[in-house]
């Protein structure tokens, strides 16, 4: 009789466990390369600023996932056209009553200086965005604030 428990035990801690070691994973290999392959091909980067694709065991079902990288002040001042965007300059025009703002909700994922930069670039001139219909996803193009930007709150 003991084995058989021992048995359900297991069968139910493996799922438990793998499930587990998926987020590990993501966490440790994947989400800190993520910034890194998003530009591949697309942008030459410096610095990974905040980095993460997956979102972290336990948290809600919509959360975070962004690619933010530091670039070359060298950089030309209109965005790459392999982005395949609808590039707006700024000021970002206001979100509309139903739009969610992306930036915002994942501020807390990255540090102060990240986010000043991503709200001065989105709020001052000679910067280049774009967001989805309801805002769950935003690009931004800095050289200006030496920043590019990936960021989305969705499931």
């Amino acid at each position: 009789m003991r084995w058989i428990a021992y048995g359900a035990a297991g069968l139910i801690a493996l799922p438990l466990f793998a499930i587990l070691g998926v987020y590990a994973y993501n966490a440790v290999f994947v989400n800190p390369k993520y910034t890194a392959q998003y530009f591949e091909g697309q942008l030459e980067i410096g610095k990974v600023l905040a980095s993460r694709r997956w979102h972290r065991l336990g948290a809600e079902g919509w959360d975070c996932s962004y690619a933010i990288a530091e670039i070359s002040p060298d950089l030309p001042p209109d965005p790459p056209e392999n982005w395949q965007i609808d590039w707006k300059p700024t000021p970002a025009a206001p979100l509309g009553e139903t739009t969610r703002d992306a930036v915002d909700f994942c501020r807390t994922y990255y540090s102060e200086d990240t986010q000043a930069r991503l709200e001065s670039a989105l709020t001052t001139p000679g910067s280049f965005y774009d967001r989805d219909g309801v805002g769950e996803t935003v690009w931004i193009y800095a050289p200006r604030h030496r920043i590019a930007a990936r960021i989305r709150y969705g499931d």
